[in-house]
């Protein structure tokens, strides 16, 4: 807006006295501000989101020329030590530049045919010059700025808060006074992901995840914490000192809710803490459980019942003769199969999602007949979990029955007991670096990987609607060739025009308990290399079968899934990966069914 005074020594002094008026009561200054419409409204302080907002509690009009506005918008949100937002960032989970945006209401930028210079505001943000405002007349214009995330000042520890500088010199191009510049709030944007709390198991204290955490740290950069959960507490009394933990972490990081990660007995006391009817905590966006005994672990009823055991056991598990660990607590008595079935009884409704993976041990000689070591040896640490496996529940991974499958401690029938399990457990490794111990030690950055989705998701809060538990497993069904070359695939249902086919096609899918679905896709082109179908993320139980133009139905077997290797690179084995080769398979119309059989209710 202009001036509305002509050019007087009076009129001077009386806008010097309006202006004293107007400091001391901002009703008696004319409104000339219309409503914010649409994209203007004003923002939600919303930390999770990562917006921070600096509101006036009037609209604030400064004069020029020349007259600073200024306002601080103070970041609340802990993102991170400046090595874990660098981390972040390449990783892509903080964005290089947040978003600085700037309603401006009143600004004349564009008047003409005055006589004197239209309305220049320069913008400056930590005291770096950002440009110039936009606007016109007795109107309101947003203005947006990218401001490098190196420029800004962020908390440097939770709890702290990080004061940001906002200066807007208003009609800087006139010597007098011709123009004002209106302001409500500004906000910055600075999307990040949800922070991490890692809860250890039995026999364990908060040090055990610190492996874990310094791999998070080193390769996502995501601000983590670790719990104390005490060993000897059952998960119900657990639950509620985890509750009373993230109380105060989520007040110092300025987020409302944590992940966890929980290992082995932290992923009950973390469901006792998400469960409706017990904690139900407010505080978990998701409950990530690596081996978790979800239906309970016969180990503990050996060490509750020792007579003959413990003679044994010493010969190849000594630190287990530890007193420590003999004594009956609610900690080890909640482990038990019969106790974690009253448990599961009453923890039925969480008011988060779980998922669960674990680690399923080779056989290792000279126990069993074959020899599933390349050079004939047993690996580090393999025998302990291994005679451990063998003697709580006849460890027997060729069996083929899960209740004969497991980690030495908690068997593949107990970690699944939920349904809860991603598409990639149990995970296989030739080495031992996913048993009960080594899965948070040596297979932690494999664990990390297999759940990276679900760590990277930004906050604004999934829908979960309550306690289905069972809610389904996740498959991927992708399309390839088999030796390098990528075949030609287009999904029916796919947006892309009929002649810009894609080199290839992926389908993501939610299949649940006794349900089929079904994945049409077209094979344009056979005159390539015999192409071969890949599935990645496909739980053991369910059935996969490719029905081709000619009818015929080729089921894809279990036993197809694809072997990894020992390089935490190289992760191809550990995310369920089947493969049917097809030849001289003819072009047209395939169809993918996918089947998961029933699976009998825990709760």
């Amino acid at each position: 807006m202009r001036h509305p005074f002509p050019n007087t020594p009076m009129s001077f002094l009386f806008l010097a006295a309006l202006a004293w008026l107007c400091a001391i009561s901002a009703g008696d200054l004319p409104d000339f501000s219309p409503e914010l419409r649409g994209e203007t409204a004003r923002p939600v302080i919303y930390s999770d989101a990562g917006i921070f907002t600096h509101e006036e509690p009037f609209t604030v009009r400064t004069w020029g020329p020349s007259n600073s506005y200024k306002a601080t918008i103070k970041i609340t949100r802990y993102y991170g030590t400046r090595e874990e937002r660098s981390r972040q960032i390449a990783a892509g989970l903080m964005p290089k530049f947040a978003i600085l945006s700037i309603p401006a209401g009143d600004c004349d930028v564009n008047a003409t045919g005055l006589g004197y210079p239209p309305e220049i505001d320069r913008v400056f943000f930590n005291g770096k010059e950002l440009g110039i405002l936009t606007g016109e007349d007795e109107k309101w214009i947003v203005n947006s700025y990218r401001i490098p995330c190196q420029d800004i000042h962020f908390p440097s520890a939770p709890g702290e808060i990080g004061e940001n500088k906002l200066e807007i010199i208003v009609d800087s191009a006139n010597d007098e006074p011709r123009w004002y510049l209106e302001q409500r709030f500004q906000s910055l944007e600075i999307p990040g992901p949800w922070p991490i709390l890692l809860v250890h198991g039995w026999t364990t204290n908060e040090g055990a995840m610190g492996h874990m955490q310094s791999l998070i740290r080193q390769y996502y950069g995501i601000p983590s914490e670790l719990a104390d959960a005490p060993m000897d507490n059952a998960p119900e009394t657990n639950g509620e000192l985890l509750n009373e933990q993230l109380e105060n972490f989520t007040q110092s990081y300025g987020v409302s809710m944590f992940n966890i990660i929980a290992h082995s007995k932290g992923g009950l006391d973390s469901r006792a803490l998400i469960d409706q009817g017990d904690v139900d905590s407010p505080y978990v966006h998701r409950l990530l459980q690596i081996a978790t005994p979800n239906a309970g672990s016969h180990l503990a009823d050996i060490l509750l019942n020792p007579e003959g055991f413990l003679e044994y056991l010493a010969v190849i598990l000594a630190k287990l003769n530890d007193p420590a660990y003999k004594k009956i607590t609610p900690g080890l008595e909640s482990l038990t199969p019969a106790s974690c079935a009253k448990f599961n009884s009453t923890h039925c409704h969480p008011n988060a999602p779980i998922s669960t993976l674990i680690g399923r041990l080779r056989n290792f000689r000279p126990f069993d007949g074959h020899d599933d070591n390349e050079d004939g040896s047993d690996r580090d640490g393999g025998w302990d979990y291994y005679r451990l496996g063998q003697f709580c529940y006849d460890h027997d991974y060729h069996s083929g029955n899960p209740r004969q499958q497991g980690d030495g401690i908690v068997t593949v029938l107990s970690a699944h007991a939920l349904g809860t399990q991603i598409g990639a457990s149990p995970i296989d490794s030739k080495t031992t670096k996913f048993d009960h111990g080594n899965i948070i030690q040596a297979g932690a950055l494999g664990v990390l990987a297999l759940y990276q989705d679900l760590l990277f998701e930004m906050p604004t809060r999934p829908s979960h609607e309550g306690p289905e538990l069972r809610g389904g497993a996740t498959a991927e069904a992708s399309g390839m060739v088999s030796f390098g070359a990528v075949e030609e695939f287009r999904g029916l249902d796919s947006a892309e025009s009929q002649d810009s086919p894609a080199t290839t096609y992926v389908k993501n899918a939610v299949i649940h308990p006794g349900t089929e679905i079904q994945i049409p896709f077209e094979l344009l082109d056979t005159e390539k290399p015999d192409p071969a179908f890949l599935f990645l993320r496909v739980p053991p139980a369910v059935q996969i079968q490719v029905a081709t133009p000619d009818g015929q139905l080729h089921p894809v077997p279990a036993d197809s899934a694809l072997a990894g290797d020992d390089s935490e690179e190289d992760l191809l084995g550990l995310l369920g990966g089947r493969i049917l080769e097809l030849g001289n398979t003819p072009p047209g119309v395939y169809v993918v069914h996918l089947t998961n059989p029933e699976v009998e209710p825990v709760c």
